[in-house]
């Protein structure tokens, strides 16, 4: 029955199929109960998408439904999707300040009708390089799933967010998409407990991030459920351009190409970032990946307590940009193809604190080309024991700590192939390997060879390039590697002390024309064969006492050995190399 407004009290029940009469000023309006409940929803800035004609039976299209129900909100609006599967098309949240909150992500479920060429859900804000103080600030999406129904259309999103500040996703899975989430131009975005699974290009990724400052993630899971080889993988699980003040920690990333992606392309900015708490694995090309290019500049990183396995580099570093200050700090990387930490470009970086490097370089046989990509190996495998990782450094000046390292692969650019590597397995490994002029490194505090009562593997602990100045290496212990524990070209400006040597704490060598020296700071010399030349890990005054122990021994001129000297038995003999020769006295 029609009721007027007067004649409700308070213990009056209005039911969605009344009707109620406003009159007002000679004029009559007619409302069911339905309606009137719908318009003080939209008045107290929230509606449900039920009120619009939304059905949720994962058959009805329900997108204009849900547009008009976004469309109804003001400012700071929030629309309540309940439980059910809602077939849309395409939808665009107009302001920065509206919201999605569904009943949960196993039950509010969007599906995209059709795999469509499109992002599933935008959301745009007001254009500004300024913070904001009005309508575009404080999106929240939470408590749903999105799934775009293997829409594999390039550079399309199930979630796209510009301009979108203050931006809240929470408790949200997004599946079969081409790509996940895009944050861009974004200033304080937030993504927390989000699920994204089985991206569906090869150049997809999972989230993309591009822009302004503060963009917090945290417990991510991004897996390509259903991996099948090169051609299968997205290309990327979290990538980040000029965008400053990232914090990336807690979750997952697996089965991407490259795990995570730092990329600063010409004149963009990425700095004073973290990754931290992240367990990054089975990337068929590197799990964490830092790279400048041109006038690009990434500064003040931090990696810390992150686990990067099974790809071909654990941590990389490479471009022609700038890559500055960057910390790594107990990680663990494992099982790569190639070298776990390869630094290619960079200073100022410091691997340290508890770092675990180890069982890199594992069994891979045979040839094969796939996307552009060649990879030629030798067969038989290569170092499968655990123990340890080369580091390749190729850029100046950084630090090196508290490393366990074990094998050393050789990896090299094929010219004239787009986005192609070439790499090869070689038997000839070290531990951590210093290319040819680089400067001012500190390789300190580290456990070098194998562990764990692993045979050895690896040539030398550390290997030094020709041209190299300003090194140190102190407090190091290496066991058991199976040429010497450090091999340097005779050109090094070094220090070189406190090292361990767990099989040469005191060295004891034969007399020869060439004696090969270790680390160690005292040689005893048997037999009393004449020497002329003094060979192994040479720098710029080094200091070796060496002592005859069998009798007299003639150093003759002829090799490196400045001038003519013979010892006594048993009496120290110091040895100085200046760069060219040893001087006895």
């Amino acid at each position: 029955m029609a009721k007027t407004i007067p004649q409700l009290t308070d213990a009056t029940t209005v039911n969605a199929a009344d009707e109620l009469i406003i009159q007002q000023g000679g004029i009559t309006k007619r409302a069911t109960g339905a309606e009137l409940a719908k318009g003080l929803n939209t008045i107290n800035g929230t509606v449900n998408v039920k009120d619009f004609g939304a059905v949720g039976d994962g058959v009805t299209d329900d997108t204009a439904a849900i547009q008009a129900a976004i469309s109804s909100l003001t400012f700071g609006g929030t629309l309540i999707i309940p439980k059910g599967t809602y077939l849309i098309s395409s939808l665009t949240i107009p302001r920065a300040d509206i919201s999605l909150i569904g009943h949960g992500r196993s039950s509010t479920i969007l599906k995209l009708a059709t795999a469509a060429g499109q992002n599933a859900i935008t959301i745009t804000g007001v254009s500004s390089d300024a913070i904001p103080v009005d309508q575009s600030w404080g999106s929240v999406i939470a408590n749903l799933s999105l799934n775009a129904n293997g829409n594999s259309a390039m550079n399309t999103y199930a979630l796209r967010a510009q301009y979108a500040h203050g931006l809240i996703i929470h408790n949200c899975l997004f599946e079969y998409c081409h790509s996940g989430i895009s944050i861009e131009d974004t200033f304080m975005a937030a993504v927390d407990n989000v699920a994204i699974y089985d991206l569906k290009a090869a150049d997809g990724i999972g989230i993309f991030i591009d822009g302004m400052l503060d963009q917090h993630l945290s417990k991510i899971i991004i897996d390509h459920r259903t991996p099948g080889g090169y051609f299968f993988e997205p290309a990327c699980g979290i990538k980040v351009k000029n965008t400053g003040n990232v914090c990336i920690e807690s979750g997952e990333v697996i089965h991407c190409r490259t795990g995570i992606s730092l990329h600063a392309q010409n004149g963009d900015l990425i700095e004073w970032s973290r990754i931290g708490n992240i367990y990054v694995d089975q990337c068929s090309e590197t799990g964490i990946d830092i790279h400048a290019e041109g006038t690009g500049l990434i500064r003040g990183l931090l990696i810390d307590h992150t686990w990067s396995s099974t790809a071909l580099y654990g941590i990389r570093f490479r471009g022609n940009g700038t890559i500055n200050g960057t910390t790594i700090t107990a990680a663990r990387v494992y099982n790569c193809w190639s070298n776990g930490i390869n630094i290619e470009s960079g200073k100022y970086i410091c691997v340290t604190a508890g770092s675990r490097i180890g069982k890199n370089g594992f069994d891979i046989t045979g040839t094969g080309n796939a996307n552009g990509t060649t990879f030629t190996s030798t067969s038989g495998e290569f170092n499968t024991v655990f123990g340890g990782k080369t580091i390749t450094i190729n850029g100046s000046p950084y630090t090196v700590q508290n490393v366990i390292t074990s094998t050393q692969v050789t990896l090299t650019t094929s010219a004239g192939i787009q986005n192609s590597v070439a790499w090869s397995v070689s038997n000839n490994a070290n531990g951590i390997y210093l290319d040819s002029n680089i400067d001012n490194v500190t390789i300190t505090d580290n456990y070098i060879g194998a562990i764990d009562g692993q045979p050895a593997t690896q040539e030398y602990g550390i290997s030094v390039g020709a041209g190299c100045d300003n090194i140190i290496i102190a407090n190091n212990q290496f066991v058991n590697n199976s040429v010497g524990s450090i091999s340097m070209s005779a050109s090094t400006q070094a220090i070189i002390h406190g090292n361990i040597d767990a099989n040469n704490v005191v060295q004891t060598v034969a007399s020869a024309a060439t004696i090969v020296l270790g680390i160690a700071d005292t040689v005893k010399i048997t037999g009393t064969t004449s020497i002329s030349g003094i060979d192994g890990p040479r720098w710029v005054g080094r200091q070796v006492t060496l002592i005859t122990v069998s009798g007299a021994v003639s150093f003759a001129t002829g090799n490196n050995i400045a001038k003519a000297f013979t010892s006594t038995q048993n009496v120290p003999v110091l040895a100085v190399f200046d760069g060219s020769n040893w001087y006895l006295s």
